[in-house]
């Protein structure tokens, strides 16, 4: 047993250095590696990534998907987080900055509203050059959510249809984007984004642009100063996967082995027969059913990671009462029933929250097109779980505090791995997520 413990140890620690993707990953920045930790924000579209901010611009400069299947999508975008140049050292983008934005004093569209310039059909090169210097304008502001998503609506639109482009339309395309991006227009890139993904498909579309023109070697020098950054390493994220396939085995070991231990042990303790053991099990069944009734309004309040931990808390403190009380327990008597019951009620109490939402979280953490060979990797390790714990329990019945005593510890050792995964859980608000089904499959 001393060495199973040292194992599940060793297990912990392998698990808590593993560099899972998020929030920590190595990029490249004009040559010199730089790694930096990421900052999770909240989104109500569930599995979403993280947002690093730079320090000289004050806007997101690099996005990282936590997932496979991030609901911000599946690819990292990046821009640019350079400290500003010295007066004597203005480069040439910032000539071609100012130029392009002195020659957008006039234009056609100056009496529209952004709503109707996004609805312009902007086919000819001019159309283009009017459309960017009314967004450009140093009087333009965005006062909603809907006048961002217009505005990357129409960039998005601009960079997937017109192929005549120019400096001056780099750099009005690059200087809305930063307008955009800017730390005062985040919090609405934000709320747009649970609307119609606007962050994504401004990133992804300045990045496929960006990539589009570095094939120019004209234009490799323009582009190093906006998104050229190319990423060293980016692990996978299997960290908090692997946490929830231990934290399944480990509550179907548990529930199983206190079904299999159950009977003899009353029966023994406290004399009881087939009638007693009957009713208890009933008034489990109804207690399960009723939390599962209750997890079904619950979880549209509380995310899953947080009531899996509170399942555990729950589940840790019922075993430390059975490990407590056991060796004072007298056989024959009743003194010790009341508490009995209290162990049997909050483990069975966290049971069916732990199956409920390690399954939810575990089928959130899949790639949509893994899902099958996911949740077959998930029920063979439940299924080796309810091998394994009658096994176990019918082999120490004779020993049942030695018994209860392991699975405490096995209970703490899953309670500590869900509070280490916990802070990088990405958290969602979306009122309507279930307990089984994840944002991304409710279409």
């Amino acid at each position: 047993m001393e060495r199973i413990v040292w194992f599940i140890l060793f297990i912990i620690m392998m698990i808590h250095c593993l560099d899972g993707g998020c929030p920590r990953a190595t990029f490249e920045f004009f040559n010199n590696t730089i790694k930096t930790s990421y900052n999770f924000i909240d989104s109500s579209v569930g599995n979403i990534g993280s947002l690093e901010t730079c320090p000289y611009t004050g806007r997101p400069y690099v996005y990282l998907p936590c997932y496979p299947n991030s609901s911000w999508g599946d690819e990292p975008y990046f821009s640019t987080c350079l400290k500003p140049p010295d007066n004597k050292e203005l480069t040439t983008m910032l000539n071609i900055l100012s130029s392009s934005l002195s020659s957008s004093i006039d234009h056609p569209y100056v009496n529209m509203s952004i709503e109707e310039v996004a609805k312009l059909p902007i086919d000819t090169f001019y159309d283009v050059s009017h459309v960017l210097s009314y967004l450009n304008q140093e009087t333009m502001t965005l006062k909603s959510t809907s006048h961002t998503a217009s505005v990357v609506n129409i960039i998005d639109h601009l960079i997937s249809n017109n192929q005549n482009t120019n400096n001056e339309v780099y750099s009005n395309i690059y200087s809305i984007a930063n307008k955009l991006l800017s730390s005062k227009s985040t919090l609405q890139m934000q709320q747009a984004q649970k609307s119609n993904r606007s962050i994504v498909k401004l990133l992804s579309s300045l990045e496929t642009f960006s990539q589009n023109l570095k094939s120019n070697q004209s234009d490799q020098t323009f582009i190093e100063h906006n998104l050229a950054v190319s990423i060293v390493n980016m692990p996978n994220n299997r960290t908090k996967p692997i946490v929830l396939l231990i934290t399944a085995f480990i509550a179907y070991f548990n529930q199983t082995a206190l079904e299999t231990a159950l009977t003899p042990f009353t029966n023994i303790q406290f004399g009881w027969h087939e009638l007693e053991v009957s009713v208890l099990f009933a008034i489990a069944g109804i207690e399960i059913t009723l939390v599962y009734v209750i997890l079904h309004f619950v979880t549209k309040k509380i995310h899953d990671e947080a009531i899996l931990l509170f399942a555990y808390i729950i589940l840790s403190i019922a075993c430390s009462i059975g490990v407590i009380i056991l060796p004072f327990s007298e056989v024959g008597s009743d003194k010790y029933l009341p508490v009995f019951l209290l162990f049997v009620g909050l483990d069975i109490f966290a049971l069916p929250l732990i199956a409920v939402t390690t399954t939810s979280l575990f089928t959130q953490q899949t790639h949509n097109d893994q899902q099958g060979i996911g949740q077959g990797i998930q029920r063979f390790v439940i299924n080796v779980a309810t091998i394994i714990g009658p096994l176990f329990a019918g082999s120490l019945l004779k020993a049942t505090w030695l018994m209860i005593s392991f699975m405490f510890i096995i209970v703490l050792i899953a309670t500590l791995l869900v509070t280490l995964v916990y802070p990088s859980f990405s958290l969602s608000n979306n009122d309507e997520l279930s307990a089984l089904i994840p944002p991304e499959n409710k279409k």
